[in-house]
């Protein structure tokens, strides 16, 4: 494993570089991990769907902002897919192996029925998680099955008002029967935004998006010769299996992967122009201890081992604030983005901010290609922009409330703050609320508020059906870039009315009125 790096951070997303075997002996590190702890874990299989799925191909946003933040706080994500080995190699920090879900969950359940754990079946169509229970246990007959559902889920559009509910009685199931692992089949992005919005209740050590993998577990699609597997041909393959739906899905995929590749592109061929080898570091980090951060002043020339070292060097270290100083920098690769984005999201479980300051415009334009330019922007990913970074703490501080509700003659004015998710969401009485509201027109302000995701879409359909009862008008104000996207992904941005600021909200009930 020397000779490769720990992680490669691939267009936002540190992945992985593990073969299939050190991936099995991970998630079973993991399980055992939850018995101390307790923090389940998720993993993610991650391929070009994703990708595509995530980012914008007109421009360098983030097309996905629920999807991206679920899969960087991913414990492991492993490389589903041959564009991802090619991409890595061209970038010289190479992947040593493909991991897909078909050859991920029959070696699992190997090692499970080896290790007396369980495993459950969730997802799919008809009943092929029963089929698929059934025939790893068939090949492994200790291998304990928890159990098997095949429930329709909902992520977009005013169904998420009752998501929680319907989730209720899944989520008892599995909580029920105890399982080491759950295998979750939706396929992507569904997988993981249930899985997140059911993260704070589920009793599972390890979950694992695995997208349509019970169905080449059953048989029902078959796999590519290995020599197809192992040339990168297997889409192919499988395209003649299926070429009415998959010809059009491969083709966009691809055509989308070469315009985020291509602006990386002249980068490495400079580099390679020049003589330089991405990988090479010069000397090593420096340290500057403040009274509430730490800054690292970073090398020439940044890699993997560059940026694992400041885990090392701050791990003892108590701080609120890790700031890096890209002053001296002229290069940085692949291997120090993913592990930019491992220290990232192990400093987020430690309510630790990551940010930067003196990036040249060179240094920029690497980190924007490679959608990583947030990485040092605590705010990018959850607000778009950190213009109102001070503001917001200030709000947060004076009222030190998730929400606050004011009453203004006809008006209810709700505002939130910091994030408003599932975790989030749960602690709110909506009963209590809807006796508060009742009556009245409602404005939400969202000014304040960095991140939502589609449970708080779900959440904001419910208050606004609280509304419809008496016959009142809803309307949001405030909304961030980044939160909108969301809003669009759920196909929610034309059911409610939307206006910039509070004093617009405020005019627009009374001409609506």
């Amino acid at each position: 494993m020397s000779d490769y790096a720990k992680h490669v951070g691939i267009l936002g997303l540190p992945i992985d570089n593990m073969t299939l075997d050190e991936t099995v002996s991970k998630i079973f590190d993991l399980c055992n991990d939850y018995l101390i702890d307790g923090r389940p874990r998720l993993i993610a299989t991650v391929n070009v769907d994703f990708l595509v799925n995530l980012h914008s191909a007109k421009n360098y946003k983030v097309r996905h902002p629920e999807l991206m933040a679920i899969l960087r706080q991913a414990d492991v994500i492993t490389p589903d897919g041959m564009p991802l080995i090619w991409f890595s190699q061209l970038l010289g920090k190479p992947l040593q192996q493909r991991v897909t879900g078909a050859d991920l969950v029959p070696q699992i359940a190997v090692e499970a029925a080896r290790l007396k754990k369980s495993i459950f079946f969730l997802g799919g169509d008809g009943d092929v998680a029963r089929r698929a229970a059934t025939t790893l246990q068939n090949h492994n007959p200790e291998l304990l099955v928890a159990g098997f559902s095949s429930p329709f889920v909902h992520i977009e559009g005013e169904y998420l008002a009752d998501e929680f509910k319907r989730d209720d009685e899944v989520v008892e199931m599995i909580n029920f029967t105890k399982p080491d692992i759950l295998l979750i089949a939706f396929g992507n992005p569904k997988q993981e935004i249930w899985y997140w919005r059911n993260r704070h209740r589920l009793k599972v050590p390890v979950s694992i998006g695995i997208g349509g993998t019970f169905n080449f577990v059953t048989g029902a699609i078959s796999r590519a010769p290995v020599w197809a597997q192992k040339s990168g041909l297997e889409w192919l393959y499988r395209i003649t299996q299926d070429p009415a739906r998959l010809w059009r899905r491969y083709f966009y995929g691809l055509v989308k992967l070469f315009f985020f590749v291509t602006p990386i592109l002249p980068q490495v061929l400079s580099l390679r122009k020049k003589g330089k080898k991405v990988s090479g570091a010069v000397g090593r980090t420096r340290l500057r201890f403040g009274q509430d951060k730490v800054t690292i002043m970073l090398p020439s020339q940044v890699n993997g081992e560059v940026v694992a070292s400041v885990t090392n060097d701050t791990d003892s270290v108590e701080t609120g604030h890790l700031e890096f100083d890209f002053r001296d920098v002229e290069s940085i690769d692949i291997a120090a983005l993913g592990e930019f984005l491992v220290l990232r999201r192990n400093k987020l479980l430690e309510n630790c901010a990551v940010t930067a300051r003196n990036i040249k415009p060179g240094i920029r334009r690497i980190l924007t290609a490679h959608r990583s330019l947030d990485l040092f922007d605590m705010n990018y990913l959850l607000s778009g922009s950190t213009d109102d970074t001070e503001n917001n703490e200030a709000a947060m501080s004076e009222n030190n409330e998730d929400f606050k509700l004011e009453s203004r003659d006809s008006v209810s004015v709700l505002t939130f703050f910091d994030r408003l998710d599932a975790l989030r969401i749960s602690k709110f009485d909506v009963r209590d609320m809807q006796d508060k509201l009742k009556n009245k027109d409602i404005i939400i302000d969202l000014t304040w508020v960095r991140f939502v995701d589609s449970s708080a879409i779900g959440f904001l359909v419910k208050i606004k059906r609280i509304a419809r009862k008496t016959g009142n008008k809803v309307v949001i104000c405030g909304i961030k870039d980044m939160v909108l996207q969301v809003f669009r992904m759920t196909r929610m941005e034309l059911v409610f009315e939307l206006a910039e600021t509070l004093e617009e909200a405020d005019e627009l009930l009374r001409i609506t009125t």
